[in-house]
């Protein structure tokens, strides 16, 4: 996978997640994960 490649897939989930910064996006997808499985204890 060339930078290039990276650099576009970034560039996407950062605008799929709202947000501007790798810190951001982590965030997002911590929380995400953490909601998911939260989600998924609750309903059972």
């Amino acid at each position: 996978m060339s930078e290039s490649a990276i650099k576009a897939t970034l560039q996407q989930l950062f605008e799929k997640a709202g947000v501007r910064t790798r810190c951001q996006l982590v965030r997002a997808a911590l929380q995400g994960a953490l909601g998911a499985v939260s989600n998924g204890q609750s309903a059972g």
